[in-house]
């Protein structure tokens, strides 16, 4: 058996020594591990967290290059194990099933959105099934509300192994507040060719075409007569380029000034001004200037309607000192100047990268 421990200035990662050979295993929640030979000649790689209780058991065919399967435990309970099997209960604590861009990541947050079914504001039931009349499987996932039971998003996946999501065909999701369709979204070759979206009363509002980095939208007025949607609303095209050109129109189709759908939300001044103020404001914490860390702490936060940023946290971080600086510059903040979405202020999500780095002696 073999002990594994993190060193002080990468606390994120465990550092596993094989035959003279160094791996990471990365997260914050590891700070030290142990890994063992098994009967049936596979080793499994057992990850605490700093109190010592067991958070992961990874298994390998070959450590550490053939990785065949991963549990997670939470107070001793397994919670997920990967790769999915049919009959399957899994759990997460928000709507964003896979994180950013659909794949698991040792380093980039990939405990940010499962949980454990104490935590959990939703689970899901998994089964494998053939796709339409082809002998295809494809995994699916039917996920509810854990309070009130309700449908909230059925995903569709030709595979979810350790470290791949292969999304497929339709996904949908559903209205908290209604439980009627929110969103079509189609996948094909893994990529997004489309999608619809609806209101809390079922009538179509947008539709889609997607071809790589462009995209067609066609907005509709809500339906009054029964139909599936109403008058054309709005047009917008957005190319390679991500020029967005397009046609915006009253009830009774008269043009009016256009405006994109979406515009995201912007520090005041534009990003010159922001990294400017970072720059200013950033004090590289000792302690990690004394470990000789540096490297790039991605924040996440809310931008709210009023402006204002809320729910700050780092996704990775070579350094805690470093997240806690980060966040504290941030915080500092004068109010953004917040999305609108169809004019109107909306609260979304966005990302900032702060980089530290240390001059060349």
């Amino acid at each position: 058996m073999l002990m594994v421990a993190a060193t002080a200035a990468f606390a994120r990662y465990v550092s596993v020594d094989v035959n003279g050979n160094e791996t990471n295993v990365g997260s914050s929640v590891f700070a030290s591990g142990e890994l063992s030979s098994q009967a049936d000649g596979t080793q499994l790689l057992v990850l605490n967290d700093m109190k010592g209780e067991t958070v992961a058991r990874f298994v390998y065919a070959s450590f550490p290059d053939r990785l065949l399967s991963r549990e997670f435990l939470f107070e001793g309970e397994p919670y997920l194990h990967l790769p999915l099997a049919d009959g399957d209960t899994i759990y997460r604590h928000n709507e964003n099933l896979y994180g950013k861009k659909g794949l698991y990541s040792q380093v980039k947050g990939m405990y940010e959105n499962w949980a454990s079914k104490k935590r959990s504001t939703d689970y899901g039931l998994v089964s494998v099934e053939k796709d339409g009349d082809s002998d295809t499987q494809v995994t699916v996932i039917r996920w509810y509300d854990t309070k009130s039971g309700m449908l909230r998003a059925i995903g569709r996946y030709s595979d979810i192994s350790y470290n791949t999501v292969h999304v497929v065909g339709s996904q949908k999701r559903y209205h908290k507040s209604t439980g009627e369709l929110f969103s079509d979204i189609v996948y094909a070759s893994n990529k997004k060719i489309g999608a619809r979206y609806y209101d809390t009363k079922g009538r179509l509002e947008r539709v889609y075409t997607y071809d790589g980095s462009s995209y067609v939208m066609t907005h509709y007025f809500p339906a009054t007569d029964g139909s599936e949607h109403g008058a054309v609303r709005r047009e917008e095209v957005c190319d390679k380029d991500g020029k967005i050109t397009g046609n915006v129109y009253d009830e009774n189709g008269k043009k009016l000034k256009f405006m994109p759908f979406l515009i995201d939300p912007q520090y005041p001044g534009g990003k010159d001004k922001c990294t400017r103020f970072i720059k200013k404001n950033l004090r590289y914490p000792k302690e990690a200037q004394d470990l000789k860390v540096q490297g790039r702490v991605m924040l996440q936060f809310y931008v709210d309607e009023d402006g204002s940023l809320s729910d700050i946290k780092a996704l990775f971080s070579p350094h805690q000192s470093l997240t806690d600086e980060a966040i504290r510059v941030v915080m500092k903040m004068k109010k953004w100047k917040p999305a609108l979405q169809d004019g109107k202020p909306k609260r979304v999500k966005t990302k900032l990268p702060v980089t530290f780095y240390l001059p060349d002696e």
